[in-house]
């Protein structure tokens, strides 16, 4: 909650020096192998009472795995000030977000990284943003802070000799990518 947190914390400061009024939604997106944040949420919890996520995380973004959202009281309280909302992601949803990342925009992103995206594709899906929402996903983490994931789920990269063509060629074949 700590991103989530900081991000309304300027939208709060903003509406106080006169900037802007009113807050953009604001959406929390947790992996389903530990979404304590996202659970309370749905739950309508009290802010203070945020229970912890009770079994050993399991989920690919790692560093979503803290059982217990330590600011999670003002996060809590964010989502409800700004009616925003959570959503819980599988990890074969991140990863798809990563290729989607990495294949449309040239990003490569670690899974906890991705996991806005994911939620994004998942919340529209399921109508919770209308398709013509103006819509920011934030994307933080750089797929080289956790490159076992990366190669458990992409395996590795072909190797080519330096010769343009064979790139062109590789390219092709294995990346789909036209020329």
């Amino acid at each position: 909650a700590s991103l989530l947190t900081g991000v309304f914390n300027g939208f709060r400061d903003w509406n106080m020096v006169g900037w802007i009024s009113g807050y953009p939604k604001i959406v929390a997106v947790q992996p389903e192998g530990n979404h304590p944040f996202v659970r309370a949420w749905a739950e309508r919890a009290d802010p203070n009472k945020i229970r912890p996520w009770e079994k050993p995380p399991e989920t690919i973004a790692t560093g979503l795995e803290d059982t217990f959202p330590w600011d999670g009281d003002a996060g809590l309280r964010a989502l409800y000030k700004t009616n925003g909302y959570g959503v819980v992601v599988s990890d074969s949803e991140i990863v798809e977000a990563m290729k989607l990342l990495a294949s449309l925009e040239g990003i490569f992103a670690e899974p906890s990284g991705a996991a806005g995206l994911a939620g994004l594709i998942k919340a529209l899906e399921n109508k919770m943003v209308e398709k013509d929402e103006t819509v920011v996903a934030l994307v933080t983490g750089h797929g080289l802070k956790d490159p076992e994931v990366v190669k458990k789920t992409a395996g590795d990269a072909p190797l080519i000799n330096p010769v343009e063509e064979e790139f062109f060629e590789v390219a092709s074949r294995h990346y789909n990518i036209a020329f």
